[in-house]
């Protein structure tokens, strides 16, 4: 097909596990001797009808467009893996790597049946979907799902759609979790200045309004209202983040407006805690009482305090702790959960994952911990996964050292 516009080096169609003859995910990669062969196909096939479909044909981002073959590019050979040595969370899929944007979306509870081409005709609706895949054990095609997946949109409204029409919609029997992909958001820029948390928002009030209310204290360098799945426009949580250009101010706006009503709801202003924690330039200052939700973590369980094998929780039960080490960085603590109740159900109580100055957004330190309600769990747990292939790295499973 591709050979009249120019030299053709190399040709390969993906498939499930990167075996030949096992099922097309639908796409694959030429590569041209030269940028004018690559060129002339881009510009006569794109759009073009092949058996029924219609092609989508464009410059592969995973090397930029450079017409090299694989083995020349990434040091291996064209076979043993369709995806070409792309980053892939699980092998399973073909998510482009490099220079184009990609606009991810997380999706948990997912159906054990649910496959990577379910997931991406899911999705399909809502924009141009350039990466589907649901994660497997072992990363192995066929292999049982984890009931979680990701999906990958050529554009930031495709993706804000999904979010806002899918979060929450029944699936095969199960109300899915539809939200931002957790590794996207780690790449979030930490806004500058000096931060407060303020809660307890009407549910109208928007980012400009609660900006112009603070700004009568001093320079407001950011301000941001919690919305569900984090999307721009989408509902609001109820509460916000301020950042000031100099810590008077914050300090001032926390000692006038703390405690005040905004339309029939009384405020809380404090502190930002996540800034606090992280040592960010805000001068200290005591711990508020523990809330339902911190700042910019509207995903992350509250964390519970350091524990024991066999501590007692906090409604007296024992609960029953391991440590999960070589974690992947894509892995976050949602993930984590996911792999272990797809065996253990119920019987987890808790699962976190260790990040760079105990941030949401904060890059993952490649380990985490997973509580149980009982021994039996805990050891199971232990004897099934420690060796395990989660992610595409071999986890270390052991009993939690730690200590109060």
């Amino acid at each position: 097909m591709f050979k009249p516009f120019g030299k053709v080096v190399y040709a390969d169609i993906a498939t499930e596990g990167g075996q030949d003859g096992a099922r097309s995910k639908g796409w694959g990669r030429v590569k041209f001797a030269t940028p004018a062969g690559r060129q002339r196909a881009i510009q006569a096939l794109n759009q073009s009808n092949v058996g029924g479909r219609q092609l989508e044909v464009r410059l592969d981002r995973q090397d930029g467009g450079v017409s090299l073959p694989f083995n020349q590019q990434q040091g291996g050979s064209n076979r043993g893996g369709n995806n070409g040595g792309a980053q892939n969370y699980n092998g399973n899929g073909g998510r482009q790597g490099g220079g184009g944007q990609e606009f991810g979306v997380y999706v948990g509870n997912l159906a054990w049946s649910v496959s990577w081409q379910d997931l991406k005709d899911m999705f399909k609706p809502f924009g141009n979907v350039i990466y589907a895949d649901v994660a497997t054990q072992g990363g192995q095609a066929g292999a049982k799902s984890y009931g979680w997946g990701r999906v990958k949109f050529a554009t930031s409204a495709s993706r804000n759609r999904a979010i806002q029409q899918m979060n929450g919609v029944n699936c095969q029997g199960r109300n899915l979790e539809v939200r931002m992909d957790a590794k996207e958001n780690a790449a979030r820029p930490t806004p500058a200045g000096y931060a407060c948390y303020c809660g307890n928002l009407p549910w109208s009030v928007t980012w400009q309004q609660m900006k112009d209310l603070f700004k009568s204290f001093g320079p407001v360098t950011h301000a941001e209202i919690a919305t569900q799945g984090g999307v721009e426009g989408g509902k609001s949580q109820g509460w916000g983040v301020v950042h000031f250009a100099n810590v008077r101010d914050r300090d001032q706006a926390i000692s006038q407006l703390n405690g005040t009503d905004w339309d029939g709801r009384t405020i809380e202003v404090r502190i930002d805690q996540k800034q606090a924690n992280q040592g960010g330039g805000n001068g200290g200052g005591a711990r508020s009482q523990p809330r339902p939700f911190q700042p910019f973590q509207p995903f992350q369980p509250q964390r519970a305090p350091q524990f024991n094998n066999s501590q007692r929780g906090n409604n007296g039960s024992a609960e029953y702790g391991i440590f999960v080490g070589n974690l992947s960085w894509d892995v976050d603590w949602k993930m984590l959960k996911d792999v272990f109740s797809s065996q253990f159900g119920n019987d987890v109580l808790y699962a976190d994952v260790a990040t760079e100055g105990g941030a949401r957004d904060g890059r993952s330190k490649g380990w985490g911990t997973v509580k149980f309600s009982s021994v039996q769990s805990c050891n199971a747990a232990i004897a099934r996964y420690n060796g395990a292939s989660v992610a595409g790295r071999n986890i270390e499973v052991r009993l939690d050292q730690k200590k109060n």
